[in-house]
């Protein structure tokens, strides 16, 4: 008669038990198959399959180097190319570092057309501003859209890219003065230039340049991108006192307004192959904007 392991072990318990100290006959009776032997004398069972089996938990003093330790520095950052667009879309993904501000070096600074007074804004005033205004909570589906990544060809750390940031408008949106109800409509941005600069050590985010509209006429935001623009689709456009200086809003009250292009409500097919398209982009350039050939205008 055969008996199962749990058996073998529950009298391997006993065994090593004063009170109980089986026979070297009826031990070898119950694990005849796992060639057991009792020494009455010191109470020491031995079971054979069980001996060549090694203890993980049992830590020898000769082999204390091979246990595993930390680094003592942690690894050199990796400042490749594909590590930075990889870097770059992870803040993205961050709503550009304000959800997790593990991203921004301590001497980060962000520079936006907005900043008039000191043309920059430190990491705390930074985060204060992006948690005041909340863009993610008043556009819960907000996404960049962000493309054509690519580095700054004089500056190996610079990660520039272009975005077309969408949304719906379905919380309440905070501004300086109010705070505007939801109203359900989708913000389309402009094209917006965006550049991230990391820091070569630590390969923290160290600048970030947004906010900079590459095509006013594009969109429904009045030609804004951020705050601004999400101000406008909730109807509380910020004054033109307030987008440029004085001077320039004199003379856009006086000049021809400029309406804006509608965005087509299908899919927009290019009139020629990618390839030709930029041909055509590089031929305007070579000719200064077209002043020198203005047939191509």
């Amino acid at each position: 008669m055969k008996f199962s392991v749990h058996t073998v072990a529950a009298a391997l318990m006993l065994a090593h038990s004063e009170a109980f100290i089986p026979s070297s006959k009826s031990v070898a009776n119950l694990a005849s198959d796992a060639s057991l032997s009792v020494q009455r004398g010191t109470s020491l069972l031995n079971l054979s399959f069980l001996d060549q089996l090694t203890n993980p938990f049992e830590t020898k003093s000769d082999d204390a180097d091979a246990v595993p330790r930390p680094p003592s520095t942690p690894p050199p950052v990796s400042n490749e190319p594909e590590a930075l667009f990889s870097r770059a879309r992870a803040i993205l993904a961050t709503d550009l570092g304000i959800s997790d501000p593990s991203f921004l070096a301590e001497d980060f600074k962000w520079i936006g057309p907005g900043v008039v007074s000191t043309g920059k804004l430190s990491k705390e005033e930074y985060l204060a501003a992006g948690r005041f205004f909340n863009l993610r909570g008043s556009f819960p589906d907000l996404d960049y859209r962000a493309h054509d990544f690519r580095l700054d060809p004089d500056d190996p750390l610079t990660v520039r890219c272009t975005a077309r940031t969408v949304g719906t408008m379905r919380g309440e949106l905070r501004l300086r003065s109010e705070t505007v109800p939801p109203n359900g409509v989708r913000m389309v941005c402009p094209p917006e230039a965006i550049s991230l600069t990391f820091d070569k050590k630590t390969g923290k985010l160290a600048k970030l340049c947004s906010g900079f509209t590459m095509d006013r006429l594009v969109g429904n935001t009045g030609g804004l991108c951020g705050v601004m623009a999400a101000a406008t689709v909730a109807g509380s456009p910020p004054s033109e006192w307030e987008l440029y200086p004085p001077a320039t809003v004199v003379t856009r009250f006086f000049a021809r307004s400029v309406k804006q292009l509608k965005e087509p409500e299908k899919v927009f097919l290019a009139p020629f192959p990618e390839t030709v398209m930029i041909q055509l982009t590089k031929g305007v350039l070579a000719a200064e904007l077209g002043a020198n050939d203005p047939d191509l205008l």
